[in-house]
C-alpha cells in the first residue's frame, strides 16, 4: 500500500502527474532505504486503481493506510464534495496533509485553513533557493524518517508489530504509529527552546497514558534519525532509588557507541557532569550539538507521595541539585526531556533545587482519538504488509471507549497477530472469539491458571492473590489500586510457578533494579479489566487501605516533623505493630524504612549546632520497640553495634533485640540474638577501679548499654538478671556499688 496519497480534482490531472513524477524522480537520487516506500495516485498506470477495480473501495483502503495526503488546492478542489470527502478522512484519520497551492491566491478547504499551505505558484528549479518543490519535500520529513527504520529489528526476524502490554522501545520506533500530532507538537517546541533560554522539557499525563512509549519510540528515534548532527541522545532511563548510577551507565553507553574513550571520574557533581557531557561532544567531533539526557517517569525522583529511605530521598535531591547546575551554567548544550506524571507537575513546581526555572511550556499527553487509534491499528498493519479484513478496524476503534483503551487495544491486536493464520490476515471472526477489547485480557490471563501444567493447587493460588494483593499492588491517596514493583524474594514461595507463568504471557514483566530480581504488573488495565484480580482486590481492600493509613503515618516520621505529630505516629503505629495479624505485617511493609532511618544514629558535625538533633532519643528507642514488635532485626543489631550512637539508644536497641526474641518463636533465631547480646556482655565488663569522678562517668557512660544487654538476655529466656545481688558481678565489678545503680541494672528506663 501507498505512504503518499495525492488528493486533487480531476480539472488538476496535469498538476497531480508533475508532482508525482518529481517526487519519484527526487527518489531515485536517494539511497533505497531512504525511500518512499509508494506513491498512489489514482490514474498511475502501475501503482494506481487497476481495470475492474471498485474504485470507491480502494480509494478509502489507499486513503485509509497512506502515511501522508498531499492536497492539491485549486478552485475546482474546493467544490468537489468527493475531494473534500477525501480530505475529511485523512485529516480525522490523523494523517499528515500537506496542502499545495498550484495557482497564485488559490483559495483553501475551509478544513485547512489553520495550516499552512505550501505556494508551488512560482516554482525555479534552476536556482538554490528553497522553493515551493523543496518545501514540500520537508513537510514530508517526518514520513522519511520513519520509513528508514528497519523491521523487523534486527535479530528479531518474525517480531509482532504490535507491543502488547509492553511499552514500546527504540527498537519498535518503525511501527509506532497514533501520536503523530503530540510529536509534531514536541519536534516545534524543541526547535522554538533556544530563543526562550529553556533546558528541560516535560511531557505530562496520566499513569499508563503512553508517554513512555512516546519517548522511547517516538520522540527520541525522531531526534537521532530526523536531525542528525543537531543531538547526541543518551539511552533513557529511569531514576528508580538512585538515579545517579542510572545516568552514569547511559553516559557510558553513548561513549561506547560514539567510540570515545569512557568518564574517569563519576558524574556525580555539576561540574563533572558538565565536563563528561563536554568531552562527549567534543571527542565524537559533534562540538555544536546538544546532548538529550532523557529520563522516563521523572516522578520517581520527586518521590511518590508515601514514606520514603531517608538516603534515596537525599540521593534523589541532590541528583536534581546537579541537574539544576548544569542547565545554569554558561553555554550549557544540555536538553532534558522527561515524562512526568500529570499529579506529580505541582511538586515539581515547588521543588526546592529551582529545576522548574528551566522548564519550556509542558506538552500534555492526552486521551487518544479515534483517529489515533486507527492509526495505532493500521499503521504497524500497513508497514507489515499486514492486511485487515474490512470492518476490523471499525470495530475495534468503537470500543476504545474506557481508560485503558490503549493499552488494551495494543494486547488484543498483539494476541490477534500471534493466533493468525499463516499468510492470512486479521478477521473480525477472531475478534469476537477473543471477547473483544474488554476480554482480551480476561482470556489471557484465565489461560495462565486453567491451562497450566500440572495445574494450580489451592495452596499456589492463595500464594498467588498474596503476591498481587500485598506486595505487587498498592492504593494511592485517592484510593486507586496501582501496581507496585516488588523483589521476587519476597513473594511467597508457593506463588513464584504462577507468576513466572504470568511473566512469560506478559501480564508480568521481570527485570533488575536496585534490590536485585524484580517483579512488576505490565499494565494497570490488569487491575481493571481481569476480574479474578478485581475480586483479589476487593477482598484486600481493607488490608490495601490499612497499608495506606500506615505508609501516612510513617510519613510523619520524617525529622522535619513536628515532635508531636512524630510522636502520635510512633504510638498509632506501635499499637499496630502489637496488634500482629494484618495491621502488622501493614507496618512492616510499610514503615521499615523510615522507622529505621531513626535508628541510623548519624552524629551532627561540629560545627552545626543548629538544629544538631531534629529527632529526640526518646522517639528513637519508641521506633526499637516499634522494630521488635514487627520483627526487624538487622536495623537494631545495626544501631547497637553504632559505637556514635547514645548509650541509651544502644541499651533500648539491646533490649529491643531481646524483646524480639521472645516474640518471635524460632529458636535459633531466639538462641542466635541471645549469643550476639551476650556477646556484647562478655566484651565489655565493668571491671574497672572507681575512685574519682572521672571513674564513676566511665561507669555511668558503659553501664546503661551492659543493662540493655542484659535485659534482653533476661526477655529472650526469661532468665533471672545477672546482675542481681544473688548473681553478683561477673559484668560489673566496681570496686564499691550503689544499690539502687545495681537495681537498675535489671529494669526499664522507660516503660514500654
Amino acid at each position: 500500500m501507498s505512504s503518499i496519497f495525492i488528493s486533487y480534482s480531476s480539472h488538476d490531472n496535469g498538476w497531480a502527474e508533475r508532482i508525482r513524477d518529481w517526487l519519484k524522480d527526487e527518489q531515485k537520487q536517494r539511497p533505497q532505504e531512504q525511500r518512499f516506500r509508494s506513491l498512489f495516485l489514482d490514474f498511475d498506470p502501475d501503482d494506481g486503481i487497476k481495470a475492474g477495480e471498485r474504485w470507491r473501495d480502494q480509494l478509502y483502503e489507499h486513503l485509509q493506510l497512506c502515511a501522508a495526503v498531499i492536497v492539491i488546492c485549486s478552485e475546482a478542489y474546493g467544490q468537489s464534495q468527493w475531494c473534500l470527502a477525501e480530505l475529511g478522512v485523512a485529516m480525522a484519520s490523523g494523517k499528515l496533509v500537506l496542502p499545495v497551492r498550484i495557482a497564485a491566491g488559490s483559495p483553501l478547504p475551509k478544513l485547512l485553513s489553520e495550516t499552512q499551505a505550501t505556494a508551488l505558484a512560482v516554482i525555479d528549479l534552476e536556482q538554490g533557493a528553497e522553493t515551493g518543490w523543496q518545501r514540500l519535500l520537508k513537510g514530508l520529513e517526518p514520513l522519511s524518517w520513519q520509513s528508514r527504520l528497519p523491521w523487523p529489528p534486527p535479530g528479531e526476524p518474525g517480531a509482532s508489530p504490535f507491543p502488547g502490554l509492553e511499552r514500546f522501545e527504540r527498537r519498535r520506533a518503525a511501527v509506532f504509529f497514533g501520536q503523530d500530532r503530540v510529536l509534531r507538537s514536541l519536534r516545534e517546541t524543541i526547535n522554538q527552546l533556544p530563543q526562550r533560554q529553556s533546558r528541560l522539557l516535560l511531557i505530562l499525563g496520566a499513569s499508563g497514558c503512553g508517554k513512555s512509549s512516546l519517548l522511547r519510540a517516538g520522540l527520541l528515534p525522531w531526534l537521532e534519525e530526523a536531525d542528525k548532527g543537531r543531538w547526541i541522545v543518551l539511552e533513557p532511563f529511569r531514576p528508580e532509588e538512585d538515579p545517579a548510577p542510572a545516568l552514569a551507565a547511559a553516559l557510558q553507553q553513548a561513549h561506547r557507541a560514539l567510540s570515545v574513550p569512557l568518564p574517569a571520574e563519576d558524574a556525580t557533581t555539576a561540574a563533572a557532569l558538565h565536563h563528561q557531557l563536554r568531552q562527549l561532544r567534543l571527542q565524537s567531533a559533534q562540538q555544536d550539538a546538544r546532548v538529550v539526557i532523557p529520563i522516563d517517569q521523572f516522578e520517581e525522583v520527586l518521590g511518590r507521595g508515601d514514606a520514603r529511605n531517608p538516603s534515596v530521598a537525599a540521593a534523589a535531591d541532590a541528583f536534581l541539585a546537579v541537574l539544576a547546575q548544569v542547565l545554569a551554567m554558561k553555554n550549557s548544550q544540555v536538553l532534558i526531556i522527561a515524562t512526568l506524571r500529570s499529579d506529580f507537575f505541582g511538586q515539581f513546581q515547588l521543588h526546592p533545587s529551582g529545576l522548574h526555572g528551566w522548564a519550556g511550556d509542558p506538552i500534555a499527553l492526552g486521551p487518544m482519538d479515534p483517529s489515533g487509534f486507527r492509526q495505532v491499528i493500521e499503521g504497524p498493519a500497513h508497514r507489515v504488509g499486514l492486511r485487515l479484513e474490512p470492518g476490523l478496524s471499525d470495530a475495534l476503534v468503537a470500543d476504545t471507549e474506557t481508560g485503558d483503551a490503549l493499552p488494551l487495544l495494543a494486547f488484543t491486536l498483539e494476541e490477534l497477530w500471534k493466533q493468525r493464520v499463516a499468510g492470512a490476515g486479521l478477521t473480525l471472526e477472531q475478534y469476537e472469539t477473543f471477547g473483544r477489547l474488554q476480554g482480551a485480557v480476561q482470556r489471557k490471563a484465565d489461560a495462565v491458571l486453567t491451562q497450566s501444567l500440572p495445574a494450580p493447587t489451592a495452596e499456589e493460588i492463595a500464594a498467588l492473590q498474596q503476591a498481587f494483593v500485598v506486595h505487587l499492588i498498592r492504593l494511592t491517596t485517592d484510593g486507586q489500586a496501582a501496581k507496585q514493583p516488588a523483589r521476587r524474594s519476597l513473594l511467597p514461595p508457593a506463588s513464584l510457578r504462577l507468576v513466572d507463568l504470568f511473566v512469560e504471557a506478559r501480564l508480568l514483566v521481570s527485570g533488575v533494579g536496585e534490590a536485585g530480581d524484580q517483579v512488576e504488573i505490565a499494565h494497570e488495565a490488569l487491575l481493571r479489566t481481569w476480574p479474578t484480580l478485581v475480586g483479589w482486590i476487593a477482598a484486600g481492600r481493607e488490608d490495601l487501605l490499612q497499608r495506606l493509613r500506615v505508609r501516612r503515618l510513617a510519613d510523619d516520621l520524617k525529622p522535619e516533623a513536628q515532635q508531636s505529630q512524630r510522636r502520635q505516629a510512633l504510638e498509632q503505629l506501635a499499637a499496630l505493630a502489637a496488634a500482629g495479624g494484618s495491621e502488622a505485617r501493614a507496618v512492616a511493609m510499610e514503615a521499615t524504612e523510615r522507622l529505621s532511618a531513626l535508628m541510623a544514629w548519624v552524629a551532627a558535625p561540629e560545627n552545626d549546632q543548629q538544629n544538631a538533633v531534629l529527632v529526640s532519643v526518646a522517639d528513637r528507642e519508641d521506633a526499637a520497640l516499634v522494630l521488635a514488635l514487627i520483627g526487624a532485626e538487622e536495623p537494631l543489631r545495626q544501631c547497637l553495634a553504632n559505637l556514635e550512637a547514645p548509650v541509651a539508644l544502644r541499651r533500648r536497641a539491646a533490649e529491643s533485640l531481646g524483646l524480639l526474641a521472645k516474640r518471635c518463636g524460632e529458636q535459633r533465631r531466639r538462641q542466635r540474638i541471645a549469643d550476639e547480646l551476650e556477646g556484647w556482655l562478655r566484651s565489655e565488663p565493668l571491671n574497672l577501679l572507681v575512685e574519682d569522678p572521672a571513674g564513676w562517668a566511665e561507669h555511668d557512660a558503659r553501664l546503661p548499654l551492659l543493662q540493655g544487654a542484659s535485659r534482653g538476655l533476661q526477655l529472650a529466656f526469661r532468665l533471672p538478671c545477672r546482675c542481681s545481688e544473688q548473681a553478683p558481678a561477673e559484668w560489673c565489678r566496681c570496686s564499691r556499688s550503689r544499690p539502687w545503680r545495681r537495681e537498675a541494672a535489671c529494669g526499664f528506663a522507660r516503660r514500654w
